[in-house]
């Protein structure tokens, strides 16, 4: 397999979200002494904010990862995660003497020149207006004000259950705040792939007879259920995108000028709030709304351009860097102020695959003599 499989897989592992088939197919690729490198590579990535916050420990990383494997209650996941233990503790060692030397020979102006990511939480708005924050390391059940179970939350996902006998529409939002994502799963069975900066209001149970709607602000990947007699639709702003049962992607940032949609199989209908003409996309197409004209283009696309960031994979393609640096801030949870304008409307291809923020500098500043600097967590462009 691919080295490209090897850091997916590597990623997966550190994020606790593995299944049995992926856990033996690590520990065959960790055989190879490229991937046990990869490996390092990918857990001095993930564990970097540790040395801006100063707060690393070796012994904290084994804890952790010896708690994640007394709760597995699968005989067969639990040994192969002993397996690759081995080689987490190997680099855990690395790691720990990497920090050392790092807290002890970094100046103070290097330490300033450190993000630290801020950790926003993941709200659910309830039917009736209380909060509840949803942590991506914890399991739990989500009730209504009557106390009746109407969900299930399962670590980075929660889904809703059609077994729920309802008879008028009550609807939950959730919010997925930059530097996050967050998956759901509607009553009917459709996946929703929430990323950063993302906000959804959804029923909790889809009624017989009514249409199947939903309210989006942010980006989400659709995967929809098919059911003929109920048309889903997702209400963008003044978009309405109508599908059947299809997988596509839908982005509305308050800071972009147009909604878009990007469709991957199926077909999908879109129409503005007060205008009963309709666009249909097929496959490979993009269509987006300019609020600005009013109207709706529509152009082919690689469809995975659009859809990568579900894998945490970025992608820009013909993009300038004022477009990439607000997608940054989204991904990062950070802020970028730029005082170089003509480098803003420069534009750049480039992909990475699960980096750091630091890569990304670093990147921009080798390949493209980008200059920057960092004070009080915040990014300045020079």
């Amino acid at each position: 397999m691919s080295t490209k499989r090897a850091h997916y897989l590597i990623t997966k592992f550190l994020t606790d979200k593995l299944s049995e088939e992926e856990m033996q197919q690590l520990e065959q690729l960790l055989k190879d002494p490229e991937n046990q490198a990869l490996f390092s590579e990918v857990i001095q990535a993930n564990f970097s904010s540790d040395y801006s916050l100063k707060k690393f420990s070796s012994e904290s990383l084994q804890n952790t990862l010896r708690e994640r494997i007394q709760k597995e209650k699968n005989p067969f996941y639990k040994k192969r995660m002993f397996s690759l233990m081995k080689y987490a503790a190997i680099f855990i060692f690395l790691l720990g003497i990497t920090f050392f030397f790092k807290d002890s020979l970094f100046t103070n102006s290097n330490r300033n020149q450190q993000i630290v990511v801020k950790d926003d939480a993941i709200i659910l708005e309830l039917e009736d207006g209380r909060m509840e924050v949803l942590n991506p390391e914890n399991s739990k059940v989500v009730q209504n004000g009557k106390g009746l179970v109407v969900g299930r939350q399962h670590k980075n996902v929660i889904q809703y259950s059609d077994s729920l006998v309802l008879e008028t529409l009550v609807y939950n939002t959730l919010k997925v705040p930059y530097g996050k994502q967050f998956d759901l799963v509607l009553s009917d069975g459709t996946k929703v792939f929430l990323n950063s900066g993302t906000s959804i209001k959804y029923p909790v149970k889809f009624l017989s007879g009514k249409k199947r709607e939903v309210f989006l602000k942010g980006e989400a990947f659709f995967d929809v259920q098919k059911d003929e007699n109920h048309p889903f639709i997702v209400n963008a702003n003044e978009l309405d995108v109508a599908v059947l049962g299809t997988q596509f992607v839908v982005s509305l940032y308050e800071e972009d000028n147009e909604v878009s949609v990007v469709l991957v199989e199926g077909s999908v209908d879109l129409s503005l709030d007060d205008n009963p003409t309709t666009t249909r996309l097929t496959p490979g197409t993009r269509g987006a709304l300019n609020y600005n004209t009013g109207a709706i283009r529509k152009k082919n696309v690689n469809t995975d351009v659009y859809t990568a960031w579900i894998e945490g994979i970025l992608i820009f393609r013909n993009e300038t860097f004022a477009n990439i640096s607000r997608k940054l801030e989204r991904v990062y949870n950070i802020t970028i102020v730029s005082s170089n304008p003509e480098f803003d409307k420069e534009v750049f291809n480039a992909s990475f695959n699960n980096e750091t923020i630091g890569d990304i500098l670093s990147y921009f500043k080798d390949s493209h003599d980008m200059n920057y600097t960092i004070k009080d967590n915040i990014i300045y462009i020079n």
